[in-house]
């Protein structure tokens, strides 16, 4: 039986150890802008709408532009897609810095907040959707588990890093501005990881489309990416997995901000750390699928078993906060469940999309995954925060668990119909070997 490696192996090696490096720095610029704009946002409206609609930029590109990222990285060197985009986030984030300093706390920040944000998931869609088609490239098939692993424990931490440590103590220092100079600091550094990378070149394609336009080669390679994952049972149920879960904490942050605001009464910038529970659940979600633990259940059913656990954790979340007294103790644990949950959910599908196709249509896979992620979370995204002002936040995040549960038990059972239909076509074949 395959054994995986220990993440921290994986380090060893100089090309992953220099994209885990560029992903790590970069993401925790944009997850420090990226709070520091939610927190702006959050004070200057007051509007769990205005923050659903900053969200919303957020998830926009991907979208628009996940269409062509796919398909673009496919047919072009991917560590050169990697530098660019680490390089162009650079002036989007002194952009970000000189507006907060010169026209602090006014209204007319919330379209620069939108702009820079829309610009930055833009870049995020080609830049994610080639190092999760490097990667494979650089490991063996035993490692892949393990090193996704290593960039999703790499993510998580960078997220803390942003979140948690960087954007709330510059907030308090100086302000947004100085967010936006940590950011584009870390954007350099991100660069400098790759410069000195080799390059990735292309695999080659044999569905390549023939036709000279331009928009019908796109549209072409756009088919070929959703006609692959309809026809593949696993890669179609990773890819609604994995949509799922993604849209559920989008949803749950949108809340974020005016749950300790409105409800704990807390400053805005305390919010970040109540992701210290989830962060430690997502770990412990990570060390433990990527162990020996892991060999004992197919991908399939870990990810389904992953989703019925983050949904479990968000159901007694939102519960906890409609009782008198808030639980603090029995509130970090059903968010530590939520994060285990979500990580046995994200770690096998995702390792899913990169086993099964082809290398030449790996992008057009994962960004076909990426654009569903978006597409699903973008109109709901500014109705969450709509809702929450009409309704009540735990009232919708009580809702955001039951559709979550809702769609586990789905999975469950479609991985239960397929282990039913391979045990029966073993007991056929092995009475023919009788017979």
């Amino acid at each position: 039986m395959k054994e995986y490696a220990a993440p921290r192996r994986l380090l060893a090696n100089s090309c992953v150890r220099g994209l885990c490096l560029s992903q790590f720095t970069a993401l925790v610029g944009n997850f420090a802008l990226y709070f520091a704009s939610m927190a702006l946002v959050e004070e200057i409206t007051h509007s769990s709408t205005q923050v659903g609609l900053m969200i919303f930029s957020s998830t926009l590109p991907g979208f628009i532009f996940g269409l062509i990222a796919g398909p673009y990285v496919d047919r072009h060197d991917r560590i050169a897609v990697i530098k660019w985009g680490c390089i162009l986030r650079v002036p989007i984030g002194i952009g970000f810095a000189l507006a907060m300093y010169f026209a602090p706390h006014t209204r007319s920040l919330l379209w620069v907040v939108y702009i820079c944000n829309f610009l930055l998931s833009a870049l995020a869609q080609f830049v994610i959707s080639s190092e999760a088609s490097a990667i494979p490239r650089y490991v063996t098939a035993e490692q892949l588990m393990g090193a996704n692993s290593l960039f999703n424990l790499s993510s998580v931490v960078s997220q803390g890093t942003g979140v948690i440590l960087i954007a709330p103590i510059l907030l308090k220092l100086g302000g947004p501005w100085l967010v936006g100079v940590a950011s584009t600091g870390l954007y350099v550094l991100s660069w400098l990881s790759v410069a000195r990378l080799p390059r990735d070149g292309s695999d080659i394609d044999p569905t390549k489309p023939t036709v000279k336009n331009g928009f019908l080669s796109a549209l072409a390679d756009l088919r070929q990416g959703w006609a692959y994952i309809a026809s593949d049972r696993f890669v179609w149920l990773a890819v609604i997995q994995m949509v799922l879960a993604a849209t559920a904490v989008l949803a749950v942050s949108t809340l974020a901000p005016g749950f300790a605001n409105r409800i704990l009464g807390k400053h805005v910038a305390d919010v970040a750390y109540a992701a210290l529970p989830a962060g430690l659940g997502f770990v412990s979600g990570l060390m433990f699928i990527s162990s020996r633990h892991g060999l004992r259940m197919s991908r399939q059913a870990w990810s389904a078993l992953g989703l019925t656990l983050f949904g479990a954790g968000l159901l007694g979340f939102s519960l906890l906060t409609m009782l008198k007294g808030l639980h603090l103790l029995g509130l970090a644990l059903t968010v530590i469940l939520a994060g285990f949950g979500f990580a046995l959910t994200m770690i096998p599908a995702r390792t899913i999309l990169q086993e099964r196709p082809a290398p030449y249509m790996r992008g057009r896979v994962i960004s076909t995954q990426i654009v569903l992620a978006n597409a699903a979370s973008t109109l709901p995204m500014p109705a969450t925060g709509g809702l929450a002002d009409i309704w009540g936040i735990q009232q919708v995040l009580m809702t955001i668990a039951g559709i979550v549960l809702a769609m586990a038990a789905l999975s469950v059972y479609m991985v239960h119909k397929e282990r039913a239909k391979a045990t029966a076509a073993a007991v056929t074949a092995k009475a023919k070997e009788v017979s």
